[in-house]
C-alpha cells in the first residue's frame, strides 16, 4: 500500500466474559494497527465490561452502549462512532488471524469497486456433546469454508463477524437498517451494498469462532423471526426457500422426516469423511432440527411480530432471493 489508511475495530459484546480477552488480544496484536477500538456493549453483567477496562491505560478503547436496540443499532452506531476509513467488524466471540487486516486492506485499496471483505470463519468449540460437535462440522460452515475467494466476488452476501467496510460505502447506503435488531443485519447491508454497486468478497484467511452450544436453539429461532421481518420490509428474501418447506413437511408428515435427515446424512459422508456413521446420522437429524427451530421463528414472528414499513422499493434482483 502507497499510504497506510486508518482502521477502526467496532466489536459488538454482551455478557462475552469467556471470549472477548482472546477477541482484544488478537486485535492488538494484528500486524497491522488499528486507530482505535469502538466496543459496543449490550448491557453486560458477567464482568464483561470489568474485563474490557483491565485493559486501560495501555490501549485505549472507548464503550458506547447500543441501549438493548439490538445487531442493526449496535453495528450502526459502532461504525458512527469511529473515524478511521475502513472499518471492521469483529465480533466478541472472534478471534482474528493476525495478517487479516492488513490483507483485506491491500486488496481493497488496489480495488475501489470493493464495500467489504470477510474473513472466513472457523468454529471452535471447547464443549463436549453433539451440539457442540455441529457447531464446528455443520453443512453451512463446511461451505463456508470452502467459498471462492478474493479475486472471486461473492454473490450473496458476507457476514459481520470479521469484515472490513470501506466506511464511504457505509455512508453511501446509510448504514444498517436498526429493524434488524435479531439476525440478518448482514444480509440486509450486503444487499444493500451491492444495489448501490460496490461488489463484496471473501479474503482466503480463516479466523476462529469460538462457539458455545448454548445458543443454538437461540439464534435459529431468530434467524427464522429476521426472515419474516426482512421479507417485510421489502428486502428480496423468500420467506421459505425449498429446504424450509421440506422441513415443513417433515414436522406435518414425521416419516418424512427420516428422508431428509439422509440427504444430510450424505452431504456428510462428502465433506466430513472422518465423521463415524452413526455421528453422520445424527448430525443430520440435527441439521433437519435447526431448520425446525428456524420455521418455529418464521411463524412465531408471522402470528405476533410487529408491524414494519416496507422500506426497499422493488427493483430487479441483484441477489439470489434463497439468503441464508
Amino acid at each position: 500500500m502507497a499510504m497506510n489508511p486508518e482502521v477502526s475495530a467496532v466489536v459488538l459484546t454482551r455478557n462475552s466474559s469467556r471470549s472477548i480477552v482472546k477477541c482484544l488480544d488478537s486485535i492488538i496484536h494484528s500486524e497491522y494497527k488499528v486507530k482505535e477500538i469502538i466496543v459496543v456493549d449490550g448491557a453486560s453483567t458477567d464482568g464483561t465490561l470489568d474485563l474490557i477496562e483491565s485493559y486501560r491505560p495501555t490501549q485505549d478503547i472507548k464503550v458506547v452502549s447500543d441501549q438493548l436496540k439490538g445487531l442493526g443499532f449496535a453495528r450502526d452506531i459502532g461504525w458512527r462512532s469511529s473515524t478511521g476509513a475502513y472499518i471492521i467488524f469483529i465480533d466478541s466471540d472472534v478471534v482474528i488471524d493476525r495478517e487479516l487486516i492488513g490483507d483485506s486492506l491491500v486488496i481493497m485499496e488496489r480495488d475501489r469497486t470493493l464495500g467489504g471483505i470477510s474473513g472466513k470463519l472457523d468454529p471452535k468449540c471447547d464443549e463436549t456433546g453433539l451440539i457442540s460437535l455441529w457447531m464446528e462440522k455443520n453443512v453451512a460452515i463446511s461451505y463456508h469454508k470452502s467459498v471462492d475467494s478474493y479475486p472471486s466476488l461473492e454473490k450473496e452476501s458476507l457476514h459481520t463477524g470479521a469484515t472490513t467496510f470501506r466506511r464511504s460505502a457505509l455512508e453511501a447506503v446509510g448504514g444498517f437498517d436498526h429493524e434488524m435488531a435479531l439476525a440478518l443485519e448482514d444480509w440486509t447491508i450486503s444487499y444493500r451494498l451491492r444495489r448501490q454497486g460496490y461488489t463484496l468478497a471473501y479474503i482466503d484467511i480463516l479466523c476462529s469462532h469460538l462457539e458455545t452450544s448454548e445458543r443454538f436453539s437461540r439464534i435459529n429461532i431468530r434467524y427464522g423471526k429476521a426472515r419474516t421481518i426482512c421479507q417485510r420490509k421489502g428486502y428480496p428474501i423468500v420467506l421459505f426457500p425449498l429446504r424450509l418447506k421440506l422441513t415443513f413437511l417433515c414436522i406435518v408428515a414425521p416419516p418424512l422426516a427420516l428422508m431428509l435427515i439422509m440427504h444430510y446424512y450424505m452431504i456428510h459422508r462428502r465433506i466430513n469423511k472422518r465423521l463415524s456413521a452413526i455421528n453422520r446420522l445424527l448430525l443430520g437429524t440435527i441439521e433437519v432440527w435447526r431448520l425446525a427451530l428456524r420455521i418455529s421463528g418464521i411463524v412465531f414472528e408471522l402470528l405476533f411480530g410487529r408491524h414494519v414499513e416496507k422500506s426497499i422499493k422493488p427493483m430487479d434482483d441483484i441477489l439470489s432471493p434463497s439468503s441464508k
